[in-house]
């Protein structure tokens, strides 16, 4: 006779039609975050906080399919980093939403002036500053990409309060509150939307996607990368080498493997002289060729890795990628590198772009 104990545990449906559906949007949830952090070669280790994270399943769960999330992202426009709450691309406009029912519940919200509101809760009375102001902010960040490709595209900045109040008189432009009075009848109309994506809404998501700073593991190298994307054409691979690492093992696999490529005028090689000057030449180059840098990519030990990564530590927006020529290449053992040079520089130079691995979300 089977033992009882060696069947597989059978997973009880709920019996409601709306708990079925709930469960269902459950078990999908968990392979978005999957989905919206990994590529077949990449992975992003996110905070787990964004598993129990009720808004995040609130914008995924309760609005079409149609619908792109950007939650919580951070982009790179020139030398500034900015974050936003949330982002929704829409098949007909972008929504830049701030959540009021975040830190508020059963309040009432009065607009002061263009700095401050007044909140009351409990007939307490309390001064905070003007939310619009983040909205502001997200909807100068969105225009100004869309601008720089030439998207067209609406904008609208959208205030949610739920379960609060917001007495006020007049909305600033293209500016929508949504409070208990009127969210019933504007989240139906959201639920309703029978838009199919259209082009110019991936459009727009794609030129975004572009501007996002992303942390991920690169499967391939199993070491980690911080890669931000700025406003710039990339075409160009910069190469510090350590002409003394591995007895000059790293020129001569360098060398070899540039005489196949098909473009050789979109690599520069530099040499390092004496120690620590791999950190100088790091600035030497950014201020030759930012503009144009694709990957600046290290050959030499572990010691030259390091001197570049404190050269880099001023330009953050750099991706780097390491090839070990050393004697010892303890850090690429510790990281589970390729220690294989010509592996390595094969699969760098593969990749001509990195997929997006944060936390946008369909």
């Amino acid at each position: 006779m089977d033992d009882p104990e060696d069947e597989d545990e059978v997973m009880a449906l709920p019996e409601r039609e709306e708990d079925v559906k709930q469960f269902f949007l459950d078990q999908v949830f968990d392979t978005q975050l999957i989905w919206a952090s990994s590529t077949l070669q990449e992975v992003s280790y996110f905070d787990k906080g964004y598993e129990r994270d009720p808004w995040l399943k609130y914008f995924l769960q309760r609005f079409p399919d149609t619908y792109l999330v950007f939650y919580q992202p951070s982009f790179k426009l020139k030398n500034a980093t900015l974050d936003a709450e949330v982002i929704m691309l829409t098949p007909t406009e972008v929504m830049c939403v701030s959540i009021l029912d975040r830190d508020y519940q059963d309040a009432v919200f009065y607009p002061s002036d263009d700095r401050k509101w007044t909140v009351m809760k409990d007939e307490q009375e309390k001064s905070i500053v003007n939310p619009v102001i983040k909205l502001k902010r997200m909807e100068k960040l969105v225009q100004s990409i869309f601008d720089y490709y030439e998207v067209d595209f609406p904008i609208k900045k959208y205030l949610l309060a739920q379960q609060n109040q917001i007495v006020h008189q007049s909305l600033p432009f293209q500016t929508e509150y949504i409070d208990q009075t009127n969210y019933p009848e504007w989240f139906h109309k959201q639920r309703e939307s029978k838009y199919p994506i259209k082009a110019q809404q991936l459009k727009a998501c794609e030129k975004m996607l572009e501007h996002t700073l992303r942390h991920y593991v690169n499967v391939l190298f199993g070491w980690m990368m911080n890669v931000e994307l700025v406003l710039r054409s990339h075409d160009m691979y910069v190469l510090i080498i350590n002409p003394v690492a591995g007895r000059g093992k790293g020129i001569k696999i360098v060398k070899e493997y540039l005489k196949g490529v098909q473009n050789p005028q979109n690599y520069k090689s530099y040499y390092t002289e004496y120690p620590g000057h791999a950190t100088k030449l790091v600035a030497q180059v950014v201020s030759l060729h930012e503009e144009k840098i694709e990957m600046l990519v290290v050959v030499g030990g572990d010691g030259t890795f390091y001197e570049v990564i404190n050269g880099v530590k001023a330009y953050g927006d750099l991706p780097l990628a390491f090839v070990p020529v050393g004697s010892g290449n303890d850090f690429a053992r510790g990281c589970s590198m390729p220690l294989d040079p010509k592996e390595s520089l094969r699969t760098i130079f593969k990749q001509k772009r990195f997929n997006h691995t944060g936390l946008v979300l369909i």
